[in-house]
């Protein structure tokens, strides 16, 4: 991902591990996308929503089962510097994390607002 905008998609291969399992090799084809605007729901703190660039990336796994399939993760980059500052991840189907830069030092900083809505189901 970077600061500039696309229109297009991007793609690239990655090779992980599972655990617990020991399956190994399995090899992902991961797509990245950009979101026609922001997303309903976010845990993002002091930070609006609409003020950054938001970016989808889903898998297709080759040589795994259908649980080592990885739920859709998304981003969102800060336009002015190109830096991720939020992301919503998953290591595996029922392990996910939200993780945002800290502390919040952006011009888009919202003191007045505090995003806490669940990150569990996301359309």
């Amino acid at each position: 991902m970077t600061g500039q905008s696309s229109s297009s998609d991007s793609q690239y291969s990655r090779l992980r591990d599972v655990m617990p399992g020991y399956r190994s090799g399995l090899i992902d084809q991961v797509t990245i996308r950009p979101m026609d605007g922001a997303p309903w729901s976010t845990r993002l703190v002091q930070l609006d929503p609409s003020t950054l660039r938001w970016y989808q990336e889903t898998a297709s796994t080759t040589g795994g089962a259908s649980e080592d399939r990885l739920p859709a993760s998304r981003f969102a980059v800060n336009p002015a510097t190109g830096a991720v500052v939020y992301s919503e991840q998953c290591l595996s189907a029922d392990f996910c994390m939200t993780l945002q830069q800290w502390p919040v030092t952006s011009s888009n900083t919202n003191n007045d607002k505090q995003k806490t809505a669940s990150v569990g189901e996301r359309g």
